[in-house]
C-alpha cells in the first residue's frame, strides 16, 4: 500500500504570554491628622493638623488574565502635616515693689509642623470590569526613613490696657522678634514600621501598543499610630497619582 502523510495540528501550543509592565508613578495630595500629638509644652496638644504632601515611586504590574493582574508599587511618601492653636496666658505686671503686680492675659498661637518620610512596598490586585477602567486595593507595609517635629509660640497679644487706664506694651523677653522656636527636632516615640490599607481607583489609557498611562485616586487609611507621644495619632492621605508604564 502507499503510505499517506498527513499534517496534524500540534496538540503542544505556547499558552498565550501575560502581560508585564513597569511604569513610574507620582502623586500629589493632602495628609490630615486623626487624633492628637504632644510636644515638649505643658498642655500643648495639636489636632487636626493637614498639609499637601507627595507621593514618587516605582509600579509593577503583571497579567493574570483578562480581567485580573496583580502588581506591587514601591513608593517614597511625604507626610507632612501643620496644626494650630490658640492660648491664653496670665502674666505678672508690676509698677513698682510697693504695688501689687496685675494680672494681663496674653493670647499667643502654637504652630506645629511634623515631618515623616516613608518608603513602602504595596502589594496589589487589579480588578479591570473593563479594558480603560480598573480597581486596585493594596496593602501597604512602610517604613518611616525620618521623622521631625518644629514647635513656634507666636505671640499675638502686642499691647494691654489695664484697669488703671494705662496701655503697656506686650514683647517677648529678650527679643524684639514676636514669635520663638520652642522645639525643633526628632519627633518622639515614632513606630518606624507602619501598616495601611491602599484602595486605588483610576483608568487606562493606551498610548502605543507597548505603553499606557494611568491617572488613578489612592487613598492611605492607616492601621498603626505614627507615634505614641499622642492619643490615636495617624495621618491618613490622598492622592491623585499620575503612572507611565512601559511593557516588557
Amino acid at each position: 500500500g502507499e503510505l499517506i502523510s498527513q499534517e496534524y495540528s500540534s496538540p503542544i501550543v505556547p499558552a498565550d504570554p501575560k502581560d508585564k509592565y513597569l511604569g513610574i508613578v507620582f502623586g500629589l495630595g493632602q495628609n490630615f491628622q486623626s487624633g492628637k500629638f504632644y510636644v515638649d509644652c505643658e498642655n500643648c496638644e495639636f489636632e487636626s493638623g493637614v498639609a499637601t504632601g507627595f507621593t514618587i515611586g516605582l509600579n509593577y504590574n503583571h497579567q493574570i488574565n483578562e480581567y485580573l493582574n496583580w502588581g506591587a508599587l514601591l513608593l517614597y511618601d511625604s507626610y507632612n502635616i501643620e496644626s494650630r492653636f490658640r492660648e491664653f496666658e496670665q502674666f505678672n505686671y508690676q509698677f513698682s515693689p510697693t504695688e501689687d503686680a496685675v494680672k494681663i492675659p496674653v493670647e499667643f498661637r502654637h504652630t506645629a509642623l511634623a515631618d515623616f518620610g516613608m518608603i513602602s512596598l504595596v502589594p496589589y490586585i487589579e480588578l479591570l470590569p473593563t479594558k480603560w477602567f480598573f480597581v486596585r486595593l493594596g496593602m501597604n507595609a512602610g517604613l518611616i526613613t525620618g521623622a521631625h517635629i518644629n514647635h513656634t509660640k507666636e505671640l499675638l497679644t502686642r499691647k494691654a490696657v489695664l484697669d488703671n487706664g494705662i496701655s503697656v506694651d506686650i514683647k517677648l523677653a529678650n527679643t524684639k522678634q514676636t514669635s520663638q522656636v520652642v522645639d525643633d527636632g526628632d519627633f518622639p516615640e515614632v513606630n518606624s514600621f507602619q501598616v495601611s490599607l491602599n484602595p486605588m481607583i483610576g483608568f487606562r489609557i493606551p498610548f502605543s501598543k507597548t505603553v499606557f498611562f494611568s491617572p488613578y485616586y489612592m487613598q492611605r487609611i492607616p492601621f498603626m499610630n505614627m507615634s505614641e507621644f499622642g492619643e490615636d495619632f495617624k495621618i491618613n492621605s490622598y492622592r491623585i497619582m499620575f503612572e507611565l508604564n512601559f511593557k516588557l
